[in-house]
Parts: structure tokens; C-alpha cells; sequence
């Protein structure tokens, strides 16, 4: 297994990510995975996404959280997107 870097390692702690990676992208088959792939997508995301995709994707995915503000499972994600925005991208600013 590939050493993943340290934001790849953060953006699999929050579920919105997870759900965009493992979901969307892999069944959209952004990352490039197939059944011949010796790759997590954990690790495909490590290699297929630059950092700015990574923050791009977490901006994309609070701005989602923020159109369903009753929805206790998006106000959870977006707890832990902000953290990670927090960390990442210290010059977002929480809308």
C-alpha cells in the first residue's frame, strides 16, 4: 500500500467525503478503479485528486449540507467538513 498523504487521510474522517468518493466518484468511475484495479479507492483517490480537488470537493460537498439545513445526517457531515476546511483551507469562510 502507497503512503497515503496526511489530507486524504483527514478527508476519509468525514462522511460526506467518504460518500463522495466511494459513491459518486467510483461508480462514475472518476477514479479509475476496475475489477483488475490492485488499488483501495482510498488509495486511488490519494492518486487520482491534487489537495485543491480534495478542498474543491469538501466546498462542494458543505454548500450541499447548507441546502438541507433540517437534516441532521448533512448538519453532521458538515461538522466534520468544517474541520477539515478549518484545517486545509484556513481562508474559506463558513457561510
Amino acid at each position: 500500500m502507497k503512503k497515503l498523504r496526511e489530507i486524504v487521510k483527514d478527508a476519509y474522517k468525514c462522511e460526506g467525503l467518504i460518500y463522495q468518493f466511494e459513491e459518486i466518484d467510483a461508480s462514475d468511475n472518476y477514479l479509475g478503479i476496475t475489477w483488475k484495479s490492485d488499488l483501495t479507492i482510498e488509495e486511488q483517490v490519494n492518486k487520482v485528486y491534487s489537495d485543491k480537488g480534495i478542498i474543491a470537493e469538501a466546498l462542494n460537498r458543505y454548500d450541499i449540507g447548507l441546502c438541507n439545513p433540517d437534516d441532521k445526517d448533512y448538519r453532521k457531515e458538515n461538522r466534520q467538513i468544517k474541520k477539515f476546511l478549518d484545517k486545509y483551507h484556513p481562508k474559506w469562510s463558513e457561510k
